[in-house]
């Protein structure tokens, strides 16, 4: 009501409810600028492997039977170049593991950490682009490499307390059932999600165990992929007749295991939005108020000689106050907040390095404030000093 006198209590809290609203605002705006750094690091991480390219079809039994005559078969097409069979495969769960034991002669030595395995064919590693660090791939060459034949990666080497992978190739060693030597190390890769650590790894080759096929085919134009698609279509159905035909591309599954983190980051976008809404709506009603209170005063400072731009400017600076008091209490909550976030993932980025995303939501904040008051502030600064001061 003109001429009501409002308390000082009342005035304190409302302006404390825009500082709040703000700080709310600043720690949705950084949280949501940390998501997307995490999910654009977890995107663009090398992964020890090529995941682009490679589509990848579930096996039957018939298939697995008949897979040198399939893996073949798609082999005569032009635009693939490498086909590899393994159970589960490279965006899934390392669940399968046994019993790991190192050998000297008649003596084992039980590995007391767990080793998950990899079941694949001669032809998974050059499939997937994983690079040896030593020794050789398994080869058709070796007639006992299906069965004798270890690949260790680095995180396992390690472990069982090798100095190098160099040290590791040749030495005896025994998995399972299955006894034999290591013919190689190959360099550590994420089979896993960036959730999960690298875990020590034995591939062996095991084809009555396939349930996968992975089919890597030539970076081309869609059409082509789209022509290489229905050639794999028909091979399928020669195959396994009897079922709709379906296929993953690898790349895709890798996107999938952040499904969560992509809906947590548009979840923080609407929130974000919601949040600066309504606090600009807070600070437009505390501008209506301030510029209200204080009309007397800016009508006497423009008949002293003040500018426009000056009264602008004198509560615009008022505001922005309150934007930094909100940023001293967002940034400390944001930081707790999103660190706690991120050790959800064995390989993150560091809080630390997010030191841009903080300024920028401040900035961004501020900008949206000062908009938000600037009809107010120029509003007042026009107002004709005379009745300004005739005001009552």
């Amino acid at each position: 009501m003109k001429g009501a006198q409002t308390s000082s209590y009342k005035s304190h809290f409302r302006t404390a409810l825009v500082v709040f609203q703000f700080a709310i605002s600043i720690v949705l705006i950084i949280s949501m600028g940390v998501v997307y750094n995490q999910l654009e690091y977890c995107n663009t991480k090398n992964l020890g492997l090529n995941k682009e390219q490679i589509v990848v079809l579930p096996a039957s039994d018939e298939m697995i039977e008949r897979y040198s005559g399939l893996k073949s078969r798609l082999l005569q097409h032009a635009q693939i170049v490498a086909v590899a069979g393994s159970k589960r495969v490279p965006s899934g769960r390392l669940l399968d593991s046994s019993g790991a034991r190192t050998l000297d002669g008649d003596q084992e030595q039980p590995i007391n950490f767990r080793i998950a395995n990899v079941r694949v064919d001669h032809d998974f590693i050059p499939t997937y682009g994983i690079k040896l660090a030593a020794g050789r791939n398994f080869s058709t060459n070796f007639p006992t490499d299906s069965t004798e034949a270890f690949i260790l990666n680095e995180t396992a080497v390690r472990k069982i307390g090798w100095k190098s992978p160099r040290d590791a190739v040749g030495k005896p060693f025994g998995y399972g059932s299955r006894k034999g030597k290591i013919i190689g190390v190959v360099e550590d890769f994420h089979y896993e999600s960036l959730h999960q650590p690298i875990t020590p790894i034995v591939l062996l080759i095991y084809p009555s165990s396939f349930n996968q096929i992975s089919v890597r085919i030539r970076p081309v134009r869609s059409k082509d992929i789209a022509a290489t698609l229905s050639f794999l279509e028909g091979v399928w159905q020669e195959y396994r007749p009897n079922f709709p035909f379906t296929y993953d591309f690898l790349d895709q599954r890798y996107q999938e295991l952040y499904d969560n983190e992509h809906k947590l980051g548009q979840i923080f976008i609407i929130f974000s939005v919601l949040a600066v809404v309504i606090a600009c709506l807070g600070l437009f009603g505390l501008a209506s108020y301030t510029a209200e209170q204080r009309t007397k005063e800016i009508g006497v400072r423009k008949v002293l000689g003040a500018s426009v731009s000056s009264v602008v400017l004198l509560l615009s600076k008022e505001f922005s106050k309150l934007v930094i008091f909100a940023t001293l209490v967002a940034w400390p909550v944001a930081y707790y907040a999103m660190n706690e976030w991120l050790q959800d993932f064995a390989y993150r980025i560091n809080m630390s390095s997010q030191f841009g995303t903080f300024i920028l939501s401040t900035i961004l904040a501020l900008m949206i404030a000062l908009i938000t008051v600037s009809y107010q502030a120029v509003r007042a600064a026009l107002t004709n000093p005379v009745n300004a001061l005739r005001y009552e």
